[in-house]
């Protein structure tokens, strides 16, 4: 759903189909690097310690080491969602690595919101599934800090029309 949802929000904000593809591919594989955190952190039911929550972290930077063979465009728009998709557009605010997300390649901040609206709508150990209504009150309300506005309002809409 992240890749698929990734794409179209590419191709809505006017990337061309074969960039729209690149990131869906990416999208696909954001989160590889989380096969090398143990299964006790990922599956944790309750809140992560800060010791657990710097683990977790790295499987950003891990995904990216792990994509360094893949070559040319596409390698680099992997590397770079792999590495950045949980900064934000306000890092003051939050994020992994204090990056601000609009200064990174547009690839990491259309999956970051993507990948957002599929953790809040999906159970986890650790919480129940949002509604798709909560997610994009979620989306909207983070608008400015963890998400770009004109992405998020972008976002909103096509979700939107996808729900209908």
């Amino acid at each position: 759903m992240v890749a698929i949802l990734s794409e179209f929000l590419a191709l809505e904000r006017g990337f061309s189909p074969a960039y729209a593809g690149k990131i869906r591919i990416a999208a696909l594989l954001h989160d590889v690097g989380k096969l090398a955190i143990p299964k006790a952190i990922l599956n944790k039911p309750g809140k992560l310690n800060a010791d657990e929550y710097e683990i977790i972290k790295t499987h950003t930077l891990i995904g990216a080491a792990m994509m360094k063979n893949v070559r040319g465009d596409l390698g680099t728009v992997i590397r770079n969602v792999c590495a950045n998709h949980h900064e934000w557009y306000s890092p003051e605010h939050g994020g992994y690595w204090g990056l601000r997300a609009d200064d990174l390649p547009p690839c990491t901040p259309i999956v970051s919101i993507c990948d957002t609206f599929c953790a809040l709508i999906h159970a986890r150990p650790y919480k129940t599934a949002w509604s798709w209504d909560d997610a994009l009150k979620y989306i909207k309300n983070q608008s400015g800090g963890q998400f770009n506005p004109a992405l998020a309002a972008d976002f909103i809409a096509l979700v939107t029309r996808i729900k209908k």
